[in-house]
């Protein structure tokens, strides 16, 4: 069975190995020894700027070091790095080392899955979740988000101009199974590709042809025919493995790490570690 890997990415073409992993995270931490040297110093003057700073970010990396579920192996990595610096003593394990990297790499995906969600207008929650199972297709999560994009573009262009890459579609294809322009136009880019592919099986098109249709909208968008049969049955038990296995961020958590790459930028900033 898949696991979650620690830095917690949409796409999964695999499971990395967890050591392998840790040496990538150990090398991350290591480079981030001086910041977290120079914070302790700071973390020892009360009221210090470091200080109100680290009490901001601590809360958001402890919670994307909950989240990401590093296990024994991270709290091993975190014992050796609190003795870098001991005066720091809780502060720095709660910002530096291993759990800065990861809470890193969560902020990191979390950005790219708020901006992909938006181009594919869906839901963060609905996205990670196609990614997930797209991912099994050999699809990458920007290539996905681009598909759903052009789906809703020449959907809408249609109900514009009458014309456009979909004109065939619905002039050939929808009316056989009673679906209309219209219904498109308040569709999220999951909902359209997935009524877009329902419509075609309906109409009890050859392969050939659903092929024809799909590449019509998007480049490789029959790599996601498997997926997107019998009404998107495998994408909605792909989708449920992913939260399964906690791979899908949370609103809350994916809002958190906007606030902690903010708090970041700040506390690592010249003037922050003054």
């Amino acid at each position: 069975m898949e696991k979650a890997t620690l830095g917690i990415e949409v796409k999964t073409n695999g499971i990395k190995d967890a050591r392998a992993e840790l040496k990538t995270l150990e090398s991350q931490a290591e480079r981030s020894h001086t910041a977290a040297i120079k914070l302790a110093k700071g973390m020892e003057q009360p009221g210090s700027a470091a200080q109100k700073l680290a009490a901001k970010v601590a809360p958001a990396v402890g919670e994307m070091n909950r989240l990401t579920q590093a296990g024994n192996a991270l709290s091993n990595v975190m014992t050796g790095l609190s003795r870098i610096a001991p005066a720091a003593g809780s502060s720095l394990a709660a910002v530096g080392g291993v759990a800065l990297a990861i809470a890193n790499n969560v902020a990191r995906s979390a950005t790219e899955v708020s901006r992909l969600s938006t181009v594919s207008n869906t839901s963060t929650r609905d996205f990670q979740r196609w990614a997930y199972a797209a991912s099994r297709a050999g699809i990458e999560q920007g290539k996905l988000a681009d598909i759903l994009k052009d789906v809703q573009d020449k959907a809408g262009d249609f109900l514009q101009t009458g014309g456009g890459e979909m004109a065939d579609f619905f002039e050939k294809v929808a009316p056989l199974v009673g679906v209309t322009a219209e219904q498109f136009r308040n569709l999220s880019g999951p909902e359209a590709l997935q009524l877009y592919v329902s419509s075609l099986e309906g109409a009890n098109l050859s392969q050939s042809e659903m092929t024809f249709y799909l590449e019509a909208i998007a480049n490789d968008a029959t790599l996601l025919l498997p997926l997107l049969k019998d009404n998107g049955e495998a994408i909605r038990t792909l989708g449920d493995e992913a939260e399964r296995l906690g791979v899908v961020m949370s609103d809350e958590l994916i809002n958190q790490s906007k606030v902690f790459k903010a708090n970041m930028a700040q506390l690592t900033s010249p003037l922050g570690m003054h």
